[in-house]
């Protein structure tokens, strides 16, 4: 390949993979069905656990908000021993 070697995409390019994408799409109708299906319930779960998330993480804020206290922590306690 020489240094000046650019391959230029047209509009004739462009046209001729879209017609050759559509093509294989309709050539397996029943596998980009299926793949289209997967994808579409892939995003709905993916849609569906950022609002849970989102909710959840709105509902712990006011809980928090609302009691304006400290939150209950725990710690051990340290004894030394008198010989």
């Amino acid at each position: 390949m020489s240094k000046g070697f650019r391959k230029r995409l047209s509009l004739a390019h462009l046209a001729e993979g879209a017609r050759l994408a559509i093509d294989a799409l309709f050539a397996h109708r029943l596998r980009s069905s299926l793949v289209i299906l997967g994808v579409s319930i892939a995003v709905a779960t993916l849609m569906g656990m950022v609002a849970i998330l989102s909710g959840l993480q709105a509902k712990i804020v006011a809980g928090k908000e609302a009691h304006h206290h400290h939150p209950f922590v725990l710690e051990r306690a340290w004894t030394t021993r008198c010989p």
